[in-house]
């Protein structure tokens, strides 16, 4: 099993890579129409739900967390994409909700596979901390303007992406394979 979680990680790593550009997109994009924000998140949405179930494919023993989350994943990109102008009106309550879905997930993900590999899952639980944070952050104090709203995402994205992108990097190393850091010391 460690085997087949650590041969997945660029997986992992596609995945955070696609919440970093998410992140950056909703930074630096911040005058955009709501619609571009619904939008943004569906695509987002949609994409994590890929990676998600592909993870579920190809790592047997997570196979029902990961598919539950790529499912809520998908699931919530679809209606945005396919119902915008609806999806504004109800779309700060349901990306909250998603948020804090992911982070427990995201935990339990976290807490199954701390035996096997520490160096991971100490910083997925951040992520996962980080998404239910959020989440409950939104649904207290609903932000009244699309350019908070994205700002908020924005950083979330960009956090959560990184964790997945390190944890991906760990699970590369613990395949065998030299990561950045070591490629540095071999060039110095």
């Amino acid at each position: 099993m460690p085997l087949v979680v650590a041969r997945n990680w660029k997986t992992f790593a596609l995945r955070g890579l696609t919440g970093l550009a998410f992140g950056m997109l909703a930074i630096f994009a911040p005058t955009k129409a709501l619609l571009a924000l619904v939008v943004v998140l569906g695509g987002y949405c949609v994409l994590d739900g890929i990676f998600a179930l592909a993870m579920s494919w190809s790592i047997e023993h997570h196979r029902a967390l990961f598919a539950l989350e790529g499912g809520l994943s998908l699931s919530l990109g679809a209606a945005i994409l396919f119902q915008p102008n609806a999806a504004t009106k109800f779309i700060l309550y349901v990306m909250a909700f998603w948020a804090i879905v992911t982070g427990i997930v995201e935990y339990l993900l976290a807490w199954r596979i701390r035996q096997r590999f520490p160096q991971v899952a100490i910083v997925l639980p951040l992520a996962a901390a980080a998404s239910i944070l959020l989440g409950v952050a939104v649904m207290v104090w609903p932000l009244p303007s699309a350019f908070h709203l994205m700002v908020v995402f924005g950083c979330y994205a960009i956090f959560s992406g990184t964790a997945t992108l390190i944890a991906s990097l760990r699970l590369r190393a613990r395949e065998g394979r030299p990561t950045a850091s070591r490629k540095l010391h071999v060039v110095f």
